[in-house]
């Protein structure tokens, strides 16, 4: 799914504001693993956004609240598990990551976190109206 019809779906799922993203995408694939990633303006918006969503999920509840911390992928990982549900996001650089594993096994989450971790790493840097790269 393309930036905008990911920016509707997620729209769609939150409540409250969804701060615009230079570019966006979904990802479902059979197992019900689904992957969503939005690139931000900058590394700094998009840690901002994940405080954002670390806070907003502590008033939803719905087992949203119940956050930790793991290392995975060679990242700290924020884990939540809505419904019972394991599901992890985290930032890279100006990337936004949140992976609802479905079937995968511990070895390949790690895996596949390390990997998105890799390519969001070989992004060229976003270039902003004034010309200046992000940060």
């Amino acid at each position: 799914m393309g930036k905008d019809a990911a920016m509707n779906a997620t729209k769609e799922l939150h409540k409250g504001n969804v701060k615009p993203a230079a570019d966006a995408a979904i990802a479902s694939y059979e197992g019900g693993i689904t992957i969503w990633l939005t690139r931000y303006e900058s590394d700094r918006v998009a840690e901002e956004q994940l405080e954002k969503m670390k806070q907003a999920m502590g008033r939803y509840g719905g087992g949203f609240e119940r956050l930790s911390t793991e290392v995975l992928g060679e990242s700290e990982v924020f884990v939540t598990r809505p419904k019972g549900e394991t599901q992890y996001f985290w930032t890279r650089k100006d990337v936004l990551a949140y992976l609802i594993p479905g079937n995968l096994g511990a070895d390949e989450i790690n895996s596949l976190i390390k990997d998105l971790n890799e390519k969001a790493d070989r992004l060229p840097p976003l270039v902003t109206l004034n010309g200046q790269a992000g940060k």
